[in-house]
């Protein structure tokens, strides 16, 4: 299946690839709004530190931003493929880079109390 979808996106229109570039930052943006009510439902079920509630925040909007892809990725269209391919760059880059945040603030609460 990936290599399937690298060659199509080598042989893929301009509209796919405007769909996927814009779509990246536009679903980075719904992400970044959603974290906001997700995180306070994850504080109440989950609890904890602030920042993993945080992480987990991002972890499910990001799950479901990936089932939205692969939801998307069933369509015939070029450009709702390519959607597909910015929202799921955008929900591992989110869960990339949260999870880099919370490594160093884990990092730097343990060298504070040693």
């Amino acid at each position: 299946m990936v290599t399937h979808f690298i060659h199509k996106a080598r042989t893929a229109s301009p509209r796919f690839w405007r769909a996927a570039t814009l779509g990246t930052p536009a679903w980075m943006v719904v992400i970044l709004a959603s974290v906001f009510p997700v995180h306070a439902v994850v504080g109440d079920v989950v609890g904890g530190d602030p920042s993993t509630t945080v992480f987990y925040a991002v972890a499910v909007v990001s799950i479901l931003g990936i089932g939205i892809a692969i939801a998307l990725r069933k369509h015939t269209s070029e450009a709702w493929n390519g959607l597909a391919l910015g929202i799921a760059t955008a929900s591992v880059i989110a869960l990339v880079f949260t999870g880099i945040g919370v490594l160093l603030d884990a990092d730097a609460l343990s060298s504070v109390t040693r």
